[in-house]
């Protein structure tokens, strides 16, 4: 605070109470742009926390380039509008999830380093994160496209109910009701393995989340 009157002097000595001050943006159910990220970054710095967890893929996307794998992003960045309730609003009219991705949602390398960079400059480390084994509809559907079979993907919770889940070919969003599974075959594993080590190249954090 600003005092009205000088203050004596003498030696602050202070220090955060928690090493790990950490923020998780989920890029991956609703996609946040780079400007988006970075006024993020901005008020955790202004609230003195020092650690991004950056939530890149879930059942509902996948939203960072793998350049050897684009289908990663060309059908795990998409999204099409995928029905919340069932039963309608009662007037016979179908309740759809609005947001919708037409076009592919992704970061490319470039706009990793533009975020990497910013944190730095503001003592923020950007870790990241891709969910697997489970929470990988989008990874999985992404695979299939190219003809690599990863593992399940299941619809519940109601959503099975009007969703044929062998017709889909973009990640659904339906409520609470989608989940994808890797299983743990050796082709699978490699092409995970491929992703995740790319990725965890782009970002100079200590750590790499899983899961």
């Amino acid at each position: 605070q600003f005092l009205p009157a000088p203050v004596p002097r003498c030696k602050v000595l202070d220090w955060p109470r928690y090493r790990w001050r950490g923020l998780m943006l989920d890029v991956a159910r609703h996609f946040f742009d780079v400007e988006q990220v970075k006024r993020t970054l901005t008020l955790m710095s202004m609230h003195k926390f020092n650690v991004l967890h950056l939530h890149l893929s879930d059942d509902q996307g996948f939203r960072i380039e793998v350049p050897d794998m684009p289908e990663l992003t060309s059908v795990g960045g998409r999204r099409e509008r995928s029905i919340n309730d069932p039963r309608g609003n009662g007037r016979g009219e179908k309740i759809y999830n609005g947001t919708v991705y037409p076009e592919p949602r992704f970061f490319t390398a470039q706009d990793v380093r533009d975020i990497v960079s910013f944190a730095e400059e503001r003592s923020i480390e950007v870790v990241p994160e891709l969910d697997v084994p489970a929470h990988t509809a989008a990874l999985i559907l992404a695979a299939r496209s190219v003809g690599v079979d990863l593992g399940v993907v299941e619809l519940h919770e109601g959503c099975e109910k009007f969703q044929d889940v062998k017709e889909l070919k973009t990640p659904p969003n339906c409520m609470g009701g989608t989940h994808g599974i890797v299983l743990p075959t050796r082709a699978a594993l490699d092409y995970v393995i491929k992703a995740i080590v790319h990725v965890a190249g782009l970002f100079p954090s200590r750590y790499f989340h899983l899961g």
